[in-house]
């Protein structure tokens, strides 16, 4: 009988959110995880920017686009502009 799924293990989730720093301190403070690192432009990165969330054995890495031009935001503006589109019709 062969797995559905065969994926033993996983390192960590990464989300892809409208604002990062936001979304690290709502997990942080909603639901207990701790900060443990950061990657974004006091690092020198100029696209993105990430925290690393950890609980015990769960490890989230929370990520949001720095410029309309970097794939995270192209996705979001592709689906903000989706629903726009199906929900309003008058601003075709």
């Amino acid at each position: 009988m062969s797995e559905f799924c065969p994926i033993k293990g996983f390192d960590h989730l990464e989300f892809y959110v409208g604002n990062a720093k936001q979304a690290a301190h709502f997990h942080s403070q909603g639901f207990g995880f701790t900060n443990t690192a950061y990657r974004g432009l006091e690092t020198g990165d100029r696209q993105r920017a990430s925290y690393g969330m950890e609980q015990d054995n769960i490890r989230l890495l929370l990520s949001t686009g720095l410029s309309p031009d970097y794939p995270i935001d192209q996705s979001a503006i592709r689906r903000i502009l989706a629903l726009r589109d199906r929900f309003n019709p008058i601003y075709l």
